[in-house]
């Protein structure tokens, strides 16, 4: 069993096979198709990135919540509360056990903690404030070798992917929504979703498909069809788990 994550980023012949368009998509995307919202945050250390990422997207879910004010984190009041230092713990803890989580240096400078209050900050200011529409996690069914996977965020019909990267976005970005749309359309309890979008809080862009547009453009498939391609990959072929890379 891998993850969506794994299979997104390997099994090259497959998706070019069945995503013939998806190079020339994703460059036309980050071209032309992206919204700009601001200017790119540029990280401090790059082997911090995802930890000030993963920190940002946890103090934005509890605002969501309720469990903090934006205005405590806009005058940084909550950086110096117990609840900040038991979330950042929570968040180095997580990220040990991926690869990339050997290389964070402890404790975060003053400068990355900065970061992180405008990566929060961002996001809290691009939703809606503490929306019943809006839902962290969303849950969908493991498939063939995939595992059980869990999305960013679902808000109305839309699932949003958060991607705080120094970077423009990726073709396996792309592929990466598509194995949510799988998963998702194959499992029991399925949400409904007719939109997807890419957000990326530290570079300030966004972009934004209907679900029958994408897989038109990128495959000259409908949803169901490419949803049918992925699901008898997974189904039919049996592989030894991959490291996470």
């Amino acid at each position: 069993m891998i993850s969506e994550t794994t299979f997104a980023k390997k099994f090259t012949s497959f998706w070019v096979q069945l995503l013939p368009n998806a190079n020339n998509y994703i460059r036309l995307v980050n071209g032309a198709m992206v919204k700009s919202l601001y200017t790119p945050e540029r990280p401090v250390r790059g082997e911090n990135v995802a930890l000030c990422n993963t920190i940002a997207f946890e103090i934005f879910r509890l605002e969501q919540k309720g469990a903090v004010d934006v205005s405590d984190i806009k005058s940084g009041v909550f950086f110096s509360n117990k609840l900040f230092f038991e979330l950042a713990q929570q968040c180095v803890d997580s990220l040990r056990v991926f690869s990339h989580g050997s290389a964070m240096k402890l404790p975060l400078s003053k400068a990355e903690l900065d970061d992180v209050k405008s990566i929060a900050v961002h996001m809290v200011e691009y939703f809606p404030p503490r929306s019943r529409y809006l839902v962290f996690d969303p849950g969908f069914d493991g498939l063939g070798f995939l595992n059980g996977a869990e999305g960013d965020i679902l808000f109305r019909d839309a699932l949003v992917e958060v991607k705080a990267g120094y970077r423009n976005f990726s073709v396996n970005d792309i592929r990466q929504l598509l194995v949510y749309l799988t998963l998702n359309h194959y499992s029991q309890s399925p949400h409904e979703i007719n939109r997807v979008e890419l957000y990326n809080p530290r570079m300030g862009s966004v972009f934004e498909a209907n679900v029958h547009q994408l897989c038109d453009d990128i495959s000259a498939l409908q949803p169901s069809d490419l949803y049918h391609e992925i699901l008898l990959f997974v189904t039919e072929n049996n592989f030894v788990e991959l490291p996470e890379t």
